[in-house]
Protein backbone atom coordinates (compact mmCIF):
# COMPACT_ATOMS: atom_id res chain seq x y z
CA UNK A 1 0.00 0.00 0.00
CA UNK A 2 1.37 3.89 -0.55
CA UNK A 3 2.12 5.66 2.23
CA UNK A 4 -0.74 7.73 2.94
CA UNK A 5 -1.37 11.09 5.63
CA UNK A 6 -3.58 9.29 8.67
CA UNK A 7 -6.59 11.46 7.00
CA UNK A 8 -5.92 9.78 3.53
CA UNK A 9 -5.66 6.02 5.07
CA UNK A 10 -8.73 6.58 6.53
CA UNK A 11 -10.76 8.43 4.19
CA UNK A 12 -9.86 5.18 1.78
CA UNK A 13 -10.15 2.56 3.71
CA UNK A 14 -12.48 3.36 6.67
CA UNK A 15 -10.87 1.21 9.11
CA UNK A 16 -9.67 1.95 12.67
CA UNK A 17 -6.22 3.83 12.71
CA UNK A 18 -3.60 1.93 14.95
CA UNK A 19 -0.23 1.81 14.83
CA UNK A 20 0.04 -0.66 12.13
CA UNK A 21 -0.09 2.24 9.62
CA UNK A 22 3.26 3.88 11.02
CA UNK A 23 6.04 3.65 8.56
CA UNK A 24 9.06 1.57 9.89
CA UNK A 25 11.29 3.89 8.77
CA UNK A 26 9.90 6.26 11.07
CA UNK A 27 9.95 3.91 13.94
CA UNK A 28 13.56 3.25 12.97
CA UNK A 29 14.43 6.88 12.61
CA UNK A 30 13.30 7.62 16.55
CA UNK A 31 10.95 10.02 15.62
CA UNK A 32 8.46 11.15 17.71
CA UNK A 33 4.65 11.05 17.88
CA UNK A 34 2.35 13.53 18.43
CA UNK A 35 -0.94 12.40 18.54
CA UNK A 36 -4.79 13.79 18.82
CA UNK A 37 -8.10 12.43 19.23
CA UNK A 38 -10.12 9.94 21.15
CA UNK A 39 -8.81 8.49 24.20
CA UNK A 40 -9.54 4.59 22.66
CA UNK A 41 -7.53 5.88 19.20
CA UNK A 42 -4.82 7.06 21.36
CA UNK A 43 -4.43 4.25 23.89
CA UNK A 44 -4.53 1.46 20.99
CA UNK A 45 -2.11 3.56 18.98
CA UNK A 46 0.40 4.38 21.67
CA UNK A 47 0.43 0.84 22.68
CA UNK A 48 1.04 -0.27 19.30
CA UNK A 49 3.93 1.87 19.10
CA UNK A 50 5.20 0.84 22.24
CA UNK A 51 5.22 -2.95 21.48
CA UNK A 52 7.02 -1.96 18.10
CA UNK A 53 9.68 -0.67 20.56
CA UNK A 54 8.98 2.98 20.77
CA UNK A 55 9.89 4.83 24.10
CA UNK A 56 7.00 5.40 25.87
CA UNK A 57 8.52 9.74 26.56
CA UNK A 58 8.42 9.86 22.37
CA UNK A 59 4.42 9.15 21.92
CA UNK A 60 2.58 12.65 22.93
CA UNK A 61 -0.85 13.13 23.02
CA UNK A 62 -3.66 15.51 23.66
CA UNK A 63 -7.57 14.05 24.20
CA UNK A 64 -9.76 15.40 21.54
CA UNK A 65 -13.04 16.87 23.38
CA UNK A 66 -16.22 18.51 21.62
CA UNK A 67 -16.59 21.75 22.00
CA UNK A 68 -18.38 22.70 25.12
CA UNK A 69 -20.66 25.31 26.14
CA UNK A 70 -21.02 27.25 29.31
CA UNK A 71 -23.73 26.46 31.10
CA UNK A 72 -26.86 28.48 31.29
CA UNK A 73 -26.18 32.18 31.91
CA UNK A 74 -26.30 33.03 35.49
CA UNK A 75 -25.59 36.98 35.46
CA UNK A 76 -22.20 36.74 35.98
CA UNK A 77 -20.51 39.89 34.30
CA UNK A 78 -16.53 39.78 34.52
CA UNK A 79 -14.15 42.02 33.40
CA UNK A 80 -11.77 40.54 30.28
CA UNK A 81 -8.68 42.83 29.50
CA UNK A 82 -6.76 41.66 26.40
CA UNK A 83 -3.46 43.38 27.77
CA UNK A 84 -1.56 43.01 24.11
CA UNK A 85 -4.44 45.54 22.39
CA UNK A 86 -4.09 48.10 24.55
CA UNK A 87 -8.13 48.54 24.51
CA UNK A 88 -9.92 49.20 27.76
CA UNK A 89 -11.55 45.76 29.89
CA UNK A 90 -14.75 44.33 27.91
CA UNK A 91 -17.47 42.68 29.77
CA UNK A 92 -18.09 38.73 29.40
CA UNK A 93 -21.14 36.89 30.14
CA UNK A 94 -21.76 33.32 30.28
CA UNK A 95 -23.86 33.89 27.01
CA UNK A 96 -20.73 34.83 24.92
CA UNK A 97 -19.72 31.45 25.52
CA UNK A 98 -15.44 30.67 25.59
CA UNK A 99 -12.21 32.95 25.70
CA UNK A 100 -11.72 32.22 22.34
CA UNK A 101 -15.18 32.96 20.98
CA UNK A 102 -15.19 36.18 23.18
CA UNK A 103 -11.95 37.44 21.92
CA UNK A 104 -12.85 36.77 18.46
CA UNK A 105 -16.44 38.17 18.58
CA UNK A 106 -14.65 41.52 20.12
CA UNK A 107 -12.22 41.63 17.35
CA UNK A 108 -8.87 40.60 19.12
CA UNK A 109 -6.86 38.03 17.27
CA UNK A 110 -6.27 34.80 19.03
CA UNK A 111 -4.52 31.69 18.20
CA UNK A 112 -7.29 28.92 17.36
CA UNK A 113 -5.60 26.11 15.35
CA UNK A 114 -7.31 23.87 17.74
CA UNK A 115 -10.37 24.09 15.51
CA UNK A 116 -8.29 22.35 12.77
CA UNK A 117 -6.63 19.73 15.17
CA UNK A 118 -3.90 21.51 16.08
CA UNK A 119 -4.46 20.53 19.90
CA UNK A 120 -3.35 23.74 22.74
CA UNK A 121 -2.43 26.00 20.24
CA UNK A 122 -5.29 28.53 21.96
CA UNK A 123 -3.56 28.70 24.85
CA UNK A 124 -3.00 32.39 26.09
CA UNK A 125 -0.68 33.14 29.31
CA UNK A 126 -3.49 34.54 32.34
CA UNK A 127 -1.62 37.55 33.96
CA UNK A 128 -4.24 38.28 36.50
CA UNK A 129 -7.35 36.73 37.31
CA UNK A 130 -9.06 32.84 37.30
CA UNK A 131 -10.30 30.64 34.63
CA UNK A 132 -12.49 27.67 34.53
CA UNK A 133 -11.91 25.28 31.59
CA UNK A 134 -15.65 23.56 30.76
CA UNK A 135 -14.61 20.14 30.02
CA UNK A 136 -13.49 19.78 33.78
CA UNK A 137 -9.66 19.24 33.13
CA UNK A 138 -7.22 22.32 34.04
CA UNK A 139 -3.94 22.72 32.35
CA UNK A 140 -0.32 21.80 34.03
CA UNK A 141 0.29 25.22 33.90
CA UNK A 142 -2.58 27.23 36.21
CA UNK A 143 -0.90 30.59 34.55
CA UNK A 144 -2.29 29.22 31.25
CA UNK A 145 -5.62 28.88 29.64
CA UNK A 146 -7.12 27.08 26.72
CA UNK A 147 -9.22 29.78 25.54
CA UNK A 148 -11.37 27.60 23.37
CA UNK A 149 -12.37 25.34 26.38
CA UNK A 150 -11.99 28.38 28.88
CA UNK A 151 -14.86 30.67 30.58
CA UNK A 152 -13.71 33.83 33.57
CA UNK A 153 -14.22 32.76 37.36
CA UNK A 154 -13.31 36.67 38.28
CA UNK A 155 -12.02 39.83 36.19
CA UNK A 156 -8.94 38.55 34.31
CA UNK A 157 -6.17 39.97 31.95
CA UNK A 158 -5.05 37.71 29.07
CA UNK A 159 -1.52 38.23 27.34
CA UNK A 160 -3.34 38.49 24.51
Amino acid sequence: MPKLSLRSYWQQSKALIDASVIDDALIARRARFYLCGPKPMMDAVTAGLIARDVPHFDVFSEVFRSPTVPSADTGQRFQVTFARSGDAPLTWTRAQGTLLSFGEVNGRSMPSGCRVGQCESCAVRVLSGKVRHLHGTEPDDPSTCLACQAVPLEDIVLDA
